[in-house]
C-alpha cells in the first residue's frame, strides 16, 4: 500500500510500490487519505498532480482509492486492514513536526513494515528509512 498527498512528488513513492508489488506478487494499492473538511482536488496544481498519480497508479496495475476521515492515520490503518497490506509506503513528514507520520503508522500496525521514503534522489533511487 502507498500513501499518497496531492504533490507530484508522490510518484515516486508510487514508483517503488509497484517494484514491490511485482518483486512480492502482490497488488498495488495507492491511497490518498485526507481530512472531512479538505477538497479532494484541491487548487489546479493539485489537480493536475492527482490526474498524473492516477494516470501512473493505473499504468502500474494499481489501483487508486480515496478516503476521506477526521482522523487520516486511523483511516489508513483501517484501509491497510481491510486490504491486508503487508508492506507500506509514505513520504517523509516534515521536520517541523514533533513525531513523523511513519512513526505513528507503526505504533498502530507493528506487524507491518513501514517504508519512508525520505526526499527526492536522483531518478531511480530512493533513500529509505524502516526507522522513521
Amino acid at each position: 500500500m502507498v500513501c499518497v498527498t496531492r504533490q507530484k512528488t508522490c510518484a515516486r513513492l508510487i514508483e517503488l510500490g509497484a517494484r514491490l508489488a511485482e518483486n512480492n506478487e502482490a497488488g498495488l494499492l495507492v491511497v490518498h487519505a485526507l481530512r472531512n473538511e479538505e477538497s479532494v482536488l484541491g487548487d489546479a496544481n493539485e489537480a493536475e498532480a492527482m490526474e498524473r498519480l492516477f494516470a501512473q497508479t493505473t499504468e502500474s496495475g494499481g489501483e487508486l482509492m480515496v478516503v476521506r476521515a477526521d482522523d487520516v492515520a486511523g483511516a489508513l490503518v483501517e484501509t491497510a486492514e481491510k486490504h491486508a497490506a503487508k508492506v507500506i509506503v509514505l513520504g517523509a513528514t516534515p521536520v517541523t513536526e514533533p513525531v513523523s507520520f511513519a512513526a505513528r503508522l507503526r505504533a498502530m500496525l507493528p506487524e507491518r513494515e513501514i517504508i519512508c521514503v525520505d526526499s527526492e534522489t536522483n531518478a531511480g533511487e530512493f533513500r529509505v528509512s524502516m526507522n522513521a
